[in-house]
């Protein structure tokens, strides 16, 4: 039988009046028959309708139970749309009335209620399926579709020496709606090619059930940044609405999901849906109750149709990150030597203003911070990715403002803490020393007199203290010490006087 190409199309069901169509992977339809079947669409499935057969001689074939009983496949019609029992045991003619509405309430919904939701998606997706692949003119694609159906009713994953299951549901979640199990089948009217369609059918169901598995996951992001995540089950191309939340957004392309966050966003996720339809609550198939004539107090056998593949939803956490900058201040000592010794108590690591611009130094304020008493400052984690220039905008008290601009890149969501250090310089003095005469100031009276010579010596902090330099004054009576003196407390002593 002829692959389809992993680009055949076929329609899937969305609210309002036209047509979606959607692409469908190799994986669930490669194996299968060219789709020639009727196209579904929920103004096409009738409400309510007649049954009928698809020809004189509807019955292709038997299927048998572990109770005894020997049911047949019938190519079973509501008003030309493609149905398929759902209860293998109950009554059915030709010509009955069938009604959506009330098979959904009747005990069709309490039947139907009593499988397991994968159970439930699992008909739905073997349905659609078999619709799909041409049930309505094939009888080997409806009987296997019938097949499938009824074997996942009575909670079977495949049949004993009749069909292989599928490695992709879990067989503990089946429930057996119907008291008895599928053992074997017979027809003149198909043949073993229905059972190689029925497992097709079967995984195919089964796939479209699967979620993506993302590798990572949950996704840690940069803000500002985008990644990547591969799906480990190669199902990502079927889920055909993707959405993000808190400043996230996504794109699918194949088996790769490539997230981006903006400069604001925090974490959340990314959001998707196997089909264009974004209403929860909008149901993917039909259940008919059929009733002999219009007594709908008396319900026969129910049917089915699909209309959309049964909604499958999956997540993917993303954990937004921003960076940390860390600004490291020290003080720059004579020789270039930077440390955080401080000289005396005039000065301070602490209380130094930095500014962080976006950019460039002229670009927009991100952060303002304040330094502690180790010359230690954080901004956080409020950085997106991008490029930043630290600025001092005030200095601590005793330093000069030498802290040059620094840049620092935020480029990897591993590196989340970024650093910038620079130094400042301690602010110095030194002590000038005017000598003048009591009574003749800077003018001496004759020669015998002199305002050179006169020595002073610098006390540090009392004139008991360390005398950090001596000097002497010229002949205008002026002396200056070094100019690299800390700030402080200074005592001048006169140890020699000048001439007169």
């Amino acid at each position: 039988m002829e692959n389809i190409k992993s680009h055949q199309h076929y329609k899937l069901y969305k609210s309002g009046k036209f047509w979606v169509t959607a692409m469908v992977s190799a994986l669930f339809l490669a194996t299968m028959g060219a789709t020639n079947g009727h196209h579904v669409h929920a103004d096409e499935l009738p409400a309510d309708g007649r049954v009928s057969f698809a020809s004189p001689d509807p019955i292709k074939g038997h299927i048998t139970f572990s109770n005894g009983r020997v049911d047949p496949v019938l190519n079973i019609r509501v008003n030309d749309q493609v149905v398929f029992c759902i209860n293998p045991f109950a009554h059915l003619r030709g010509g009955e009335y069938a009604s959506s509405a009330q098979g959904q309430q009747d005990l069709t919904a309490s039947y139907w209620k009593s499988l397991t939701k994968q159970q439930q998606n699992l008909i739905n997706n073997a349905a659609y399926l078999a619709q799909a692949q041409g049930a309505a003119t094939d009888s080997e694609t409806y009987f296997a579709g019938q097949l499938v159906v009824w074997s996942l009713i009575a909670g079977q994953n495949g049949i004993p020496g009749v069909m292989n299951g599928s490695d992709k549901i879990d067989s503990s979640d089946l429930h057996n709606a119907i008291g008895a199990t599928i053992t074997g089948w017979d027809s003149n009217v198909v043949s073993s090619g229905a059972i190689d369609k029925a497992e097709q059918i079967l995984q195919n169901a089964a796939a479209m059930g699967q979620r993506p598995d993302f590798s990572p996951a949950p996704l840690n992001i940069l803000a500002g940044q985008s990644a990547t995540v591969a799906d480990k089950n190669g199902v990502l191309q079927n889920f055909k609405h993707v959405s993000g939340t808190n400043g996230i957004s996504a794109t699918a392309s194949g088996n790769y999901l490539t997230v981006s966050a903006n400069d604001t966003a925090t974490s959340g996720n990314v959001k998707l849906v196997n089909t264009n339809t974004r209403d929860d609550s909008e149901q993917p198939y039909y259940i008919y109750g059929t009733y002999e004539g219009n007594d709908l107090s008396n319900p026969l056998q129910p049917v089915f149709a699909a209309k959309d593949p049964s909604r499958n939803l999956a997540e993917l956490q993303v954990n937004v990150k921003k960076a940390n900058l860390k600004i490291d201040k020290s003080i720059l000592k004579n020789g270039g030597i930077t440390t955080k010794d401080l000289t005396n108590g005039n000065y301070s690591l602490s209380g130094n203003v930095f500014e962080v611009h976006k950019d460039t130094a002229d670009g927009e304020v991100v952060a303002t911070v304040t330094t502690d008493a180790n010359g230690d400052a954080e901004t956080g984690n409020i950085l997106a990715a991008g490029k930043y220039v630290v600025t001092e905008k005030q200095a601590s008290q005793g330093l000069a403002r030498t802290f040059n601009p620094v840049t620092v890149n935020v480029d990897s969501v591993d590196n989340l803490d970024v650093k910038a250090s620079g130094s400042n310089s301690e602010v110095t003095g030194g002590i000038t020393i005017q000598k003048t005469g009591a009574e003749t100031g800077t003018q001496m009276w004759n020669d015998n007199y002199s305002l050179a010579g006169n020595i002073f010596k610098i006390h540090k902090d009392s004139i008991n203290g360390e005398v950090v330099d001596t000097v002497t004054t010229n002949d205008k009576g002026q002396a200056q010490t070094k100019t690299d003196l800390p700030l402080g407390h200074y005592v001048v002593e006169e140890v020699q006087a000048s001439k007169g």
